[in-house]
Parts: C-alpha cells; structure tokens; sequence
C-alpha cells in the first residue's frame, strides 16, 4: 500500500501578503518596478510596450495551485518571451531553502508550458527571470545562486550542474538612489521603510501627490488598504491606541485624516515620553536616597536634607563637638547661621 505524503498546512495570508499581490498585479507597477529595480543589462533588453500579466489559459492545474505567486512576461528585443516571476516574502528572518523553491519552480513552469503547447522542443526556450521581494527585518542572507552552494569541480563535471539563480529586492536595505526614483514600487517601498509618525506622514503626502488622477485609481485604492491595515497598525503600536479609519473613505480623505491627526498622535507620544521619563526619574530618585541614606554614616551624605532637618543635624553634630567648617560642609549651611544656632539659647531656627 502507497504511503501518503503529508503536505504541509498553506500559509495563512495577511493582509499585506493581500495588499502587495494586489499592487504587483497593476502593470504600471511591474513596469516601473523592471525600469527602475531590475538589473541594467536586463531592462535594456527588453521591451516594455509588450508587458503583459500571464494568461491564465497557458497555465495548468499546478501553475493554478500556486495563486499566491505572480507571474509576468515580456519580449526581448529579439521578440523572445522573458518571464518573470515573482516570489514576496514576509517574514522576519530569510528563507534558506528560496533557491531550492526557485529550482522546483522552474521545472514546474517550463513543464507547464509545454503540456500547454507554448513551447517545442526543437525551439529555444524562453527566459526566466525569478524576483523575490523582501520585506524582514533583518538582511537577507539565504544564497541567491545554487552555484553558491555547489564544490568546485572538473570542467567537464561543471556542464552537469543545475543552475538557479533569482534576483532579490530587499525593501529594507535598498540603496538610497533607488528609493528616491520616480518609480511606483517606490511608493510602497517608502511606506514599509519609515520610522515614525512623522516619515511616515511624509511619505503619505508625497504619495498623494504622485498617483493623483483617474489613471492611478486602483493603486489609491491599494494605498489606503495599506494605510487601513498597516499603516494605523503601527501607529496604535506607537501610541498605544486603537485608532481605526472608517474603510469607506477614499485615498484622499484617508491621507487628509491621517494628517489632522498626526499633531495629536506625535503630542500624545511626546507626552507619553515625558511622563515615563519623569516616573523614572522619580524611581531613580527614591532609590538613589534610599541608596544615599543608608551610607549617611558620613557628615557629607546628612547634607541633603530640608532646612530644618540641616538645622537638627547641625544641633547634633555641635554637640558632637564638631568644628564650625566641619558643620558648614556637612550641611550647607552657612558659617554665621551655624553661629546663630550655637549661641541660640532656644535653638530655633528663623527664616
């Protein structure tokens, strides 16, 4: 009897899993996104009058399973299709095991391809350019090439070899001429990588300005789920709310809301900071005087109190028979005052 293989559970998607299929399915975006991200020597060879998502009839039941991944071609200027696939990544550490996804992927698509009579054997077979957008917080250090993993060997033996590589967008680490490109991906690249109320807010006004007009509707749209589920996310993390935007309003008067709000919104958080820095300090304080009362064996640590506990202790410390300067050090007290309590026959200090 065969033995099933358990498949792994599917990963539930979040709502920026959701939000980025959604934004790298616009083919503004995909153009810019070729134009300004990709490679030199690739966007030069292709002609981006000719970008079109891939058709959903040339796929098969695998390539439909794989929903979550988008897939885009484009002619060469030698009139070759160039695919290009996208891999985005939300996750907080790398994927070690990308580039093996990346191989089994393209056995998977080319297979897909042929069943589907695109392409013959006794053709070329088109090019395939595997993306992957990362958005972790920490650098992406998973190989990139399976010839980064694979030992040196003969000549011969090397013709052998599979070969895999993809290109990586690591949104948090992208070089700052890049992310100051006109380009749409820039948009959303900006968003995920401010810091603050007040980048962020920075980034919202520019993006209002940029994708103004009917042309750019869907994208508005995307934007303000951004903001919605992602955006307002941070803030309540910043401030300790639970801020919602209505989800009826459009990207003009979300972006109008988020800006009437954000003077409160950094005040509170400038509050915030004040009344914990002002309980630390009081902490500090009260352990710092418990801490100076327990080592006041000294005359110098009996100095920090009141005036009329100066007063008592300066009582004490001339029936101790200490001198006039000794007194005056130990307790701040000036030398006439010191005087006036020696020679006080009721020992009351006036103010």
């Amino acid at each position: 009897m065969r033995r099933k293989i358990a498949r792994s559970p599917k990963r539930k998607r979040s709502a920026q899993d959701i939000i980025y299929k959604r934004f790298f399915s616009v083919k503004e975006v995909v153009r810019d996104l070729i134009h300004f991200f990709l490679p030199e020597e690739a966007r030069d060879r292709v002609d981006l009058s000719t970008l079109e998502r891939f058709p959903a009839t040339n796929s098969n039941k695998e390539l439909r399973e794989r929903r979550e991944d988008l897939i885009w071609r484009v002619r060469t200027k030698d009139g070759v299709w160039c695919y290009l696939y996208f891999l985005i990544e939300f996750q907080s550490s790398n994927d070690p095991e990308m580039i093996f996804r990346i191989f089994e992927y393209l056995a998977i698509f080319l297979r897909a391809l042929y069943r589907a009579d695109v392409i013959k054997m006794d053709k070329p077979l088109p090019l395939f350019l595997p993306v992957v957008i990362y958005n972790g917080l920490k650098p992406w250090s998973a190989v990139k090439s399976l010839s980064d993993m694979q030992v040196q060997t003969l000549d011969v033996i090397d013709l052998f070899q599979p070969k895999a590589r993809y290109f990586l967008i690591d949104i948090g680490r992208l070089k700052q001429e890049l992310v100051q490109n006109e380009g749409l991906p820039t948009i959303l690249f900006k968003l995920e990588r401010a810091k603050g109320l007040e980048e962020l807010h920075k980034v919202i006004k520019e993006s209002k300005n940029r994708v103004s007009g009917e042309h750019y509707l869907e994208i508005r749209r995307i934007l303000t789920a951004w903001i919605n589920n992602i955006g307002i996310k941070r803030i309540n993390n910043l401030t300790n709310k639970n801020i919602k935007i209505p989800d009826n309003l459009t990207f003009e008067e979300t972006c109008d809301m988020f800006e009437e709000n954000l003077k409160i919104w950094v005040d509170e958080i400038k509050n915030q900071g004040k009344a914990e820095g002002i309980a630390m300090g009081k902490a500090e304080g009260i352990a710092m005087g418990k801490a100076e009362g327990i080592a006041m064996g000294k005359a110098e640590g009996i100095a920090m109190g009141k005036a009329e506990v100066k007063y008592d202790i300066a009582k004490n410390l001339i029936n101790m028979g200490l001198s006039v300067d000794q007194i005056e050090k130990a307790t701040g007290l000036e030398s006439s005052v010191i005087h006036d309590i020696k020679t006080n026959k009721n020992n009351t200090l006036h103010t």
